[in-house]
C-alpha cells in the first residue's frame, strides 16, 4: 500500500475507533475474500444496500429502478466479460442497525465482492467498517457525509461530500450580506454534514435547531428560530416527506421566504417544490449538476420512463447510480472479478465521462473538486440552475 492510502487506512481507523465508542458495537461478518477467485458459472453478482421501506424510500426503490434499468443495458450488450449481472437487495431502511445486518447478509449469504450503496450515509457509514475489514469494495452514488471521505480504503462514492453543499449554500449567503440564519436539521449523518459545512464557512450567526427522525411537529424549532430574528431559515431534512412537514409549517406560522432547502428537498419536484411553489419561489439549494447532453441520457431516461411510468426524479442523485454499474463493468472487465484489484483500479479512475458528468477519483475515493455542487433557485414550481 503506498504513503497516500497508508494515511487514509489510518484516518480510517481513527473514524471507526471513534464511531464504536459512541455507537452500538456491531456484529462484524466473516472474512469472504480469504482467497479471490474469479466467478464460477454464468454470472456476476452484486450487492445492493439502499432504503427499501420507510420514507427514505422516496430516493431508495428510485435508485433500485435505476440500478436495473443500468443492469439490463449491460446484460442485453452481453454482460460483464459475457457473464450475466445480478443484483442482490438488502433493505438497509436509512438505520445504521439496519444496515449492518444487510450488509452482513450481502457479504455472508450471498458472498458478494461489491456492494452498491448504501443511499443514506447512515448506511454507508455502519456498513463501511464491515466491507472494510472484509476486503470488500462499498460504492456509494448517493451517500454525501463528509466522514465517508475517511471510512476506508475499499470505499468510493461518485457523489460529492455535502462538505461542498454546505459551502455552495454559505458562499450565497456570505454574498447577501445575510447575518443570521436559522437551520432545521434532522439528527442524521447526512444532514448534520450540511449543517456543520454550511456553519463553518458562513460568515455570520448560525442557530441549528435539531429534530429526531421520528419527529412529525417542528413549530418548537420555527418558534425559537423566530424569535431570534434570523434573516433565512434552512430546511435541512433527510426525506421529502420531513421537508415538506416543515415548509408547510413554516407557512402556517407566517415564515417570510425565500428559504434555503437542502438537495433532497429542492429536488423533491412532486413532494415539496411544487406544492409550494408560491411561497417557496426564490428559494435556494444545490444538487450536483448531471450532463444531459451525454449519448446515453435519452436512453436512459426513456427505460426509466418504460420501466416505472414516470420521469428519472432526483437526476443530481440517479444519474451517477446510473453511471455505477458501468464504472464496476469497465473495472472488472479491466482486472478482474477480485476486490483488491478493483480497489486499486478504481483509485486509477480519472476523466471519466459519464451521465452525471468528468469523474476523477481523488486519494480518498471522493470525486475530485470538479465535481460539486451547483446552486439551484425555485421558479415557477421548478428547480432551475442558477448562473448556467
Amino acid at each position: 500500500m503506498n504513503s497516500v492510502l497508508l494515511k487514509k487506512f489510518g484516518i480510517a481507523l481513527t473514524v471507526i475507533g471513534a464511531l464504536t465508542a459512541c455507537q452500538p458495537v456491531f456484529e462484524d461478518a466473516k472474512n469472504t475474500n480469504a482467497a479471490v477467485e474469479e466467478d464460477s458459472g454464468d454470472t456476476i453478482t452484486f450487492g445492493v444496500l439502499a432504503p427499501l421501506s420507510g420514507e427514505a424510500a422516496a430516493y431508495g426503490i428510485p435508485y433500485q429502478h435505476v440500478l436495473e434499468v443500468a443492469r439490463g443495458e449491460i446484460n442485453t450488450a452481453g454482460g460483464i466479460d459475457g457473464k450475466e449481472v445480478k443484483l442482490v437487495y438488502e433493505d438497509g431502511a436509512c438505520e445504521a442497525e439496519r444496515a449492518n445486518s444487510a450488509v452482513n447478509n450481502l457479504l455472508n449469504i450471498h458472498k458478494v465482492k461489491v456492494v452498491f450503496g448504501g443511499v443514506c450515509s447512515s448506511e454507508t457509514l455502519a456498513a463501511a467498517p464491515v466491507t472494510e475489514r472484509n476486503q470488500v469494495v462499498l460504492f456509494s452514488s448517493l451517500a454525501s457525509s463528509p466522514d465517508i471521505t475517511a471510512a476506508g480504503d475499499f470505499v468510493f462514492r461518485n457523489y460529492p461530500s455535502d462538505k461542498a453543499q454546505g459551502e455552495a449554500l454559505a458562499d450565497n449567503a456570505n454574498e447577501l450580506e445575510l447575518k443570521k440564519v436559522g437551520i432545521i436539521t434532522e439528527e442524521q449523518p447526512y444532514t448534520e454534514g450540511i449543517a456543520d459545512s454550511f456553519s463553518a464557512v458562513f460568515s455570520g450567526e448560525t442557530f441549528n435547531e435539531k429534530f429526531s427522525k421520528d419527529a412529525a411537529d417542528f413549530k418548537t424549532q420555527i418558534d425559537k428560530l423566530k424569535a431570534l430574528n434570523v434573516d433565512r431559515f434552512f430546511v435541512n431534512a433527510q426525506t421529502p416527506a420531513k421537508a415538506a412537514i416543515i415548509v408547510k409549517q413554516l407557512k402556517e406560522l407566517g415564515v417570510q421566504g425565500p428559504l434555503y432547502l437542502n438537495d433532497v428537498a429542492i429536488g423533491s419536484t412532486e413532494e415539496v417544490v411544487a406544492p409550494f411553489a408560491e411561497y417557496l419561489e426564490g428559494s435556494i439549494g444545490a444538487q450536483v449538476p448531471y450532463n444531459d447532453k451525454h449519448a446515453k441520457f435519452t436512453g436512459f431516461s426513456a427505460a426509466y420512463k418504460a420501466r416505472t411510468g414516470e420521469d428519472v426524479p432526483y437526476l443530481g442523485y440517479m444519474s451517477p447510480a446510473y453511471d455505477s454499474l458501468f464504472i464496476m463493468k469497465e473495472a472488472i472487465e479491466s482486472v478482474g472479478h477480485d476486490p483488491v484489484k478493483i480497489k486499486d483500479y478504481l483509485y486509477t479512475v480519472q476523466g471519466r465521462d459519464g451521465v452525471a458528468g468528468t469523474l476523477s477519483f481523488d486519494e480518498n475515493g471522493d470525486p475530485d473538486k470538479s465535481y460539486r455542487h451547483a446552486l439551484q433557485k425555485v421558479e415557477g414550481g421548478k428547480a432551475v440552475w442558477v448562473n448556467q
